[in-house]
């Protein structure tokens, strides 16, 4: 079972490297870079969708890729919380970035975005955490 976990961890972690890659590739590319959409009638802007949707598998794959048995379910819990802050961490540093970048914008909208989709994500991480806890507790 140890050798299972262990390739599983390098799985997600392998996963964590390419996601956070091509991360940086829609953060940093040039804008031209991307197709726009111009007939979008949805209540939420199409880019901040998309940031939603970029962040969102951030504290999954973290989580996943430093996962370990936990003693308590709020240990579980503080993972996920620095790992929420670590990705607002990121959040914030690409918008930094881009200001500075001539062929970027900084904008908050993306931000509060990137970071609604980590939130979100952070909470259907802690709903699993705790049914699987209590789920290995009635065993």
């Amino acid at each position: 079972a140890g050798i299972m976990t262990n390739n599983s961890k390098w799985t997600w972690r392998t996963l964590t490297l390419l996601y956070l890659g091509a991360l940086g590739y829609l953060c940093f590319a040039p804008q031209g870079a991307f197709p726009t959409v111009t007939n979008w009638n949805f209540f939420i802007p199409a880019d901040k969708l998309v940031h939603f949707c970029m962040f969102a598998p951030l504290p999954v794959l973290l989580f996943m890729s430093f996962k370990r048995e936990w003693n308590r379910v709020s240990q579980s819990y503080l993972a996920v919380l620095i790992i929420f802050l670590c990705g607002v961490l990121v959040a914030g540093s690409t918008e930094i970035i881009q200001g500075l970048s001539p062929c970027r914008s900084q904008e908050l909208g993306d931000f509060i975005a990137d970071s609604t989709g980590m939130a979100i994500s952070c909470l259907l991480l802690i709903l699993y955490q705790k049914k699987t806890f209590e789920k290995s507790r009635t065993r």
